[in-house]
């Protein structure tokens, strides 16, 4: 279980690269309701021209998605390392 969260903190890190190098500003997850992607298509149905994108969160954003992404990984395998999360 440790390697598991090993391999997620590494997956992550080179994500966060990939989406730097790329310039990335849009957060899409697979977890609607921890990005709130309904209520985010919900507002592109009344969204006037100028008024910003709901998905667009900025490079700023993704890279502190990507760290707490990581952090929580790592978090995550202390806990097993430690035998606290048995």
């Amino acid at each position: 279980m440790e390697a598991n969260f090993t391999t997620y903190a590494n997956s992550v890190t080179k994500f966060a690269q990939v989406a730097t190098d790329k310039g990335a500003d849009v957060q899409l997850g697979n977890h609607p309701t921890f990005d709130a992607s309904l209520q985010k298509i919900a507002k592109l149905k009344t969204r006037a021209a100028g008024q910003p994108h709901p998905f667009v969160v900025g490079a700023d954003g993704i890279a502190r998605i990507f760290t707490v992404q990581r952090e929580c990984a790592l978090a995550a395998r202390a806990k097993v390392r430690s035998g606290a999360g048995k």
